[in-house]
Protein backbone atom coordinates (compact mmCIF):
# COMPACT_ATOMS: atom_id res chain seq x y z
CA UNK A 1 0.00 0.00 0.00
CA UNK A 2 1.17 3.41 -0.57
CA UNK A 3 1.09 5.49 2.51
CA UNK A 4 -0.02 9.12 2.28
CA UNK A 5 2.29 12.20 3.31
CA UNK A 6 1.49 14.59 5.88
CA UNK A 7 0.92 17.06 3.18
CA UNK A 8 -2.08 15.16 1.55
CA UNK A 9 -3.22 14.29 5.40
CA UNK A 10 -3.37 17.60 5.98
CA UNK A 11 -5.30 18.48 2.83
CA UNK A 12 -8.01 15.82 3.73
CA UNK A 13 -8.21 17.11 7.46
CA UNK A 14 -8.73 20.58 5.84
CA UNK A 15 -11.38 19.70 3.67
CA UNK A 16 -12.85 17.69 6.47
CA UNK A 17 -13.14 20.45 8.57
CA UNK A 18 -14.50 22.75 5.83
CA UNK A 19 -17.84 19.80 4.71
CA UNK A 20 -18.36 19.75 8.68
CA UNK A 21 -18.91 23.13 8.45
CA UNK A 22 -20.69 23.60 5.59
CA UNK A 23 -23.37 21.00 6.60
CA UNK A 24 -23.45 22.46 10.24
CA UNK A 25 -21.65 19.33 11.57
CA UNK A 26 -19.96 19.83 14.93
CA UNK A 27 -16.64 19.27 15.29
CA UNK A 28 -16.21 17.27 18.64
CA UNK A 29 -12.97 16.06 19.41
CA UNK A 30 -14.38 12.16 19.09
CA UNK A 31 -15.40 13.23 15.42
CA UNK A 32 -11.92 14.70 15.05
CA UNK A 33 -10.04 11.92 16.81
CA UNK A 34 -12.30 9.21 14.46
CA UNK A 35 -10.91 11.12 11.04
CA UNK A 36 -7.83 11.64 12.08
CA UNK A 37 -7.71 7.84 12.78
CA UNK A 38 -9.13 7.57 9.02
CA UNK A 39 -7.01 9.08 7.66
CA UNK A 40 -3.88 7.78 9.17
CA UNK A 41 -4.74 4.07 8.21
CA UNK A 42 -3.56 2.97 4.88
CA UNK A 43 -6.25 -0.26 4.98
CA UNK A 44 -9.95 -0.15 5.24
CA UNK A 45 -9.70 -0.25 8.98
CA UNK A 46 -13.28 -1.41 10.81
CA UNK A 47 -15.16 0.86 13.35
CA UNK A 48 -13.98 -1.55 15.70
CA UNK A 49 -10.14 -1.14 14.86
CA UNK A 50 -11.20 2.80 14.83
CA UNK A 51 -12.59 2.65 18.39
CA UNK A 52 -9.38 0.82 19.82
CA UNK A 53 -7.13 3.38 18.27
CA UNK A 54 -8.56 6.37 19.75
CA UNK A 55 -10.10 4.53 22.81
CA UNK A 56 -6.66 5.84 25.05
CA UNK A 57 -7.11 8.84 24.38
CA UNK A 58 -11.13 9.01 24.73
CA UNK A 59 -11.78 6.60 27.51
CA UNK A 60 -15.83 7.29 27.52
CA UNK A 61 -16.27 7.15 23.75
CA UNK A 62 -18.52 4.17 22.96
CA UNK A 63 -18.40 1.83 19.87
CA UNK A 64 -21.81 3.09 19.04
CA UNK A 65 -20.08 7.06 18.82
CA UNK A 66 -17.66 5.93 16.61
CA UNK A 67 -20.29 3.87 14.51
CA UNK A 68 -22.66 6.43 14.29
CA UNK A 69 -19.89 9.11 13.59
CA UNK A 70 -18.84 7.12 10.40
Amino acid sequence: MIKMDAEKQKQLFDSFIKKCREYRLSLTPQRIAIYKALIADDSHPSPEKIYKKIKPDFPTISLATVYKTL
